[in-house]
């Protein structure tokens, strides 16, 4: 009896198989719902491979007050964005007349940078400064949170920074490496 039985299970499971295997496949019945995915210039795709790679800082400058003449700044930095939105930024002040403790952090830091392609701004995200100064410390005019207007003019890479009033505060140039 166990043997038969043991039989009976071998033959339904050959049949069993046989039948999945003569099955026809088919196209799906039911579309897959999509969306077009934009492509050319002033998409999120574009917009991210122009930023994609490593700048160097060519100019610096702050705005002490909204309509006041830009103060220069001398430092050397490096900015590099790689493909999955990761900003680093890595510098130092070589201006012996700035001496702002609160920006050394705007010079060495990492995030996430979120991109508003219709606005041409970016957004950092999950900042780890690598100074040690306290979030809190900063001018609330240059926290991290606050907006940053990108530009693309020529081969140069324009970041500004904006104030909850709409002012800039600190304008940044970067060349891309390579370029």
């Amino acid at each position: 009896m166990n043997a038969n039985l043991h039989r009976l299970t071998a033959t339904a499971a050959c049949a069993a198989l046989i039948a999945v295997g003569a099955c026809a496949s088919a196209p799906r019945g039911r579309p897959i719902p999509t969306t077009r995915i934009d492509s050319g210039g002033g998409t999120l795709e574009s917009v991210r491979r122009q930023l994609e790679g490593r700048w160097d800082l060519v100019s610096l400058q702050t705005f002490p007050k909204p309509g006041a003449k830009p103060v220069e700044v001398k430092a050397k930095a490096l900015l590099t964005y790689d493909a999955y939105g990761n900003l680093t930024l890595k510098g130092r002040l070589d201006d012996q007349n700035y001496n702002d403790p609160a920006a050394a952090p705007f010079l060495d830091f990492s995030g996430r940078a979120v991109i508003d392609v219709p606005r041409s701004q970016l957004r950092m995200l999950d900042v780890a400064a690598n100074v040690e100064v306290a979030k809190e410390a900063l001018p609330a005019e240059t926290s991290f949170d606050k907006v940053r207007k990108y530009s693309f003019e020529g081969d140069l890479l324009k970041l500004s920074t904006i104030d909850a009033q709409g002012n800039v505060t600190a304008t940044a140039a970067w060349k891309k490496r390579g370029a």
